[in-house]
């Protein structure tokens, strides 16, 4: 299994992978690309961590997230796995 950011389990069993897009057009992206931070060098020189602390912040941003992210498996899914 890959370590992708999230993992769903459908009603048959099979595994759904979100690779991270809203859509187009949506206006989700602007509004979440706003509520990310860079920190430019960390952990190490050359590398740009995207800290989300300030959409988790955000009561309306990230529910909008949260919602973009169950909008295409809304009534096919019945679990939802993930780690902490």
């Amino acid at each position: 299994m890959t370590n992708l950011p999230l993992a769903l389990r459908g009603k048959r069993g099979s595994v759904c992978h979100w690779s991270g897009t809203a859509g187009a057009g949506s206006g989700l992206d602007a509004r979440v690309l706003g509520l990310l931070r860079d920190v430019p060098d960390y952990p190490t020189p050359g590398i740009v961590f995207k800290d989300i602390t300030p959409l988790l912040a955000d009561a309306e941003g990230f529910r909008a997230v949260i919602d973009a992210l169950v909008a295409p498996y809304r009534g096919r899914v019945d679990t939802v796995l993930g780690i902490e």
